[in-house]
């Protein structure tokens, strides 16, 4: 159910004029849209257009393009980012060994450079402005902000231990964000001690030893434990079997997805191989002394139901001087039905097949140590397990702040092709020695939340929503990009518009798809804008404010932003340093040094 928007906003709707008979439209395909707003008015197409987009992402920037495309000369975009650098995922949630789908930022680089595109970095919806400061300084607000939160576990331990994040702020670590670096951290309040975000990390990555009772690292297995009664009876050829990553920490991912790939691939590449792309320096200092040589992806269902690319998986699954091993990855006669329906999942098991078949062998590196009978340190292993799900996160035997192991429960599937669902078995395996357990099982968008002063004497300071959201579904509700709200029964009831507000990306469809996939949302949801444009529907811009849209509210307010002009110094700045260390570039991972930067230059 979509959430109910405050009494304060209904009724600044209200004002100008009350629906007037007739039932509410059921869907805007059926019947025309009713509005709760009669200020609209009839503009001709050569009168100015004033849009303001929140998100400078590529759902943002697509519906900037957009806007800007169909409008013509007549159009002015105003865009707003909480972040002081533009590009928003593109920038920070791209694996950096992965420039190649960056490339799109040239794109984005021509819409930003337009005289027609204003951009205000640094400037927060909900913190700096709200939603009723925007409203009447545009003709419509496109809400592009995507998905800041994250789907949990739901398991014990999940929120209290060390070393249990999220893979969204992981990959955000390793690409700068400055929510995990510099100056104004993002604080983990785990346990005892305030850690920053690559504080954290480090300590995970680095400072992890052994302190469980048991020899063995792994699976809590039977055949693990007969090895484990082979090695204490000092049987030789099981020493000299012994790899070289069995006492080293592991890493443990929850999701097959992509992202879950790319957090893999980064554990496991060999760091040297990283130095000439754009990873944040001191992500790569902890990587290069990384202790994790085991990197374990867990996935609930099997192998035919698994959400990777092929093409990721491959690259993954190829990495040089890494073995890999498949847990259970069986196929039924119904998991057959859910591949034949799926091309890009029977490449992915194809691939999974061909790295088997190829066995570990072929993927030995030189110079192995034969007197030791083991193998050199930096040999890593990749361990993929179908059929599991999080039981419990729990913690080391000597620190009940930090994570030591994991156990999983073991699942069978159930249900016809296409739906089949996991379901628990009640058997359990234990992974020991954890450093890090990384949760990939998707992004999710969060209500927006203003702070406003409550003029009473009985009522503290509090935030309040004033964008309606559907809370089950973790995005803003709306048909075909136009945002709308649930009216209570006393008020007509219904689905109703809100005017000038609209809605693309994630905050519209949800946390899936590519980057490419923004484009066509970013059409529907500014074909509907034209569309109510050409019926006269979008609102006109307060008088007061003299067609100059937020500009001036900020700078009465002293907000320091970041103009287009700002992020060409900071872009300068990060790629002069980056090409003193023979990078693309070197980002800069202090909101207050990017402030710097953008005002006074490098």
């Amino acid at each position: 159910m979509a959430a109910v928007m405050s009494r304060r906003a209904l009724a600044c709707l209200f004002a100008a004029a009350r629906p007037r008979g007739g039932a509410p439209f059921a869907s805007p395909r059926d019947a025309p849209l009713r509005w709760l707003s009669s200020a609209a008015k009839d503009l001709p197409a050569r009168d100015p257009r004033l849009f303001c987009v929140v998100g400078s992402g590529p759902a943002g920037m697509y519906a900037a393009d957009r806007l800007l495309t169909h409008y013509g000369a007549s159009a002015r975009v105003d865009i707003l980012d909480k972040s002081p650098v533009p590009f928003g995922l593109v920038r920070s949630g791209v694996a950096p060994d992965h420039a190649s789908t960056k490339s799109v930022v040239n794109r984005f680089e021509g819409v930003l450079s337009d005289p027609r595109v204003c951009f205000f970095g640094n400037a927060a919806l909900g913190r700096d402005v709200s939603v009723d400061d925007l409203t009447p300084r545009y003709h419509a607000v496109v809400l592009a902000y995507g998905a800041t939160g994250d789907r949990t576990l739901d398991v014990p331990g999940e929120d209290t231990l060390r070393g249990a994040i999220s893979a969204r702020r992981f990959v955000g670590w390793f690409n700068g964000d400055p929510e995990a670096h510099g100056d104004d951290v993002e604080i983990s309040l785990h346990g005892a001690k305030n850690l920053s975000l690559h504080d954290e990390i480090t300590a995970c990555l680095t400072q992890h030893r052994d302190v469980s009772h048991e020899p063995c690292t792994h699976d809590d297995t039977a055949k693990d434990r007969s090895k484990r009664e082979m090695l204490s009876n000092g049987d030789p050829t099981e020493i000299e079997k012994k790899p070289a990553t069995a006492e080293a920490p592991t890493a443990v991912i929850f999701g097959l997805g992509n992202v879950a790939l790319d957090c893999a691939r980064i554990l496991l590449r060999d760091a040297r191989d990283l130095r000439e792309t754009d990873i944040c320096a001191a992500a790569l200092a902890t990587l290069e002394r990384s202790e994790v040589k085991k990197v374990a992806l867990i996935g609930r269902r099997g192998v035919a139901q698994a959400a990777f690319s092929p093409k990721e998986l491959r690259e993954l699954l190829n990495l040089p001087d890494v073995d890999v091993r498949v847990y259970d990855d069986e196929v039924t006669e119904a998991d057959e039905a859910d591949l034949e329906a799926s091309r890009p999942r029977r490449r992915a098991r194809e691939a999974i097949e061909k790295r088997k078949a190829r066995g570990n062998d072929e993927n030995e590196i030189e110079n192995v140590e034969i007197e030791s009978g083991t193998r050199r340190k930096n040999r890593k292993e990749l361990s993929v397990r179908f059929l599991r799900s999080p039981s419990a996160l729990v913690a080391r035997d000597d620190d009940a702040t930090r994570l030591g192991s994991v156990i999983l429960e073991m699942n069978e599937l159930r249900g016809p092709p296409g739906s089949r669902r996991a379901v628990g078995t009640g058997a359990t395996e234990t992974i020991r020695n954890v450093a890090l357990a990384l949760r990939s099982v998707g992004y999710r968008s969060k209500p927006l939340e203003e702070h406003f002063i409550v003029k009473s004497t009985h009522e503290p300071d509090r935030f309040k929503q004033s964008v309606p959201f559907d809370a089950a579904r973790g995005v803003v509700p709306n048909a075909f990009g136009r945002v709308t709200h649930s009216v209570a029964p006393a008020m007509g009831g219904g689905e109703w518009q809100v005017p000038g507000l609209y809605v693309v990306g994630w905050l519209k469809r949800g946390p899936r798809g590519i980057i490419g996939d923004n484009l066509i949302d970013a059409e529907e949801t500014v074909g509907a804008l034209v569309a109510d444009d050409a019926r006269g529907m979008l609102r006109k811009p307060d008088y007061r404010f003299k067609d100059r849209g937020v500009a001036p509210l900020l700078e009465a307010r002293k907000k320091s932003t970041v103009s287009k002009e700002g992020w060409r110094r900071i872009d300068a700045e990060e790629r002069r340093r980056g090409a003193e260390a023979g990078k693309p570039r070197e980002k800069i991972t202090s909101v207050l040094e990017m402030l710097r930067v953008a005002n006074e230059g490098g």
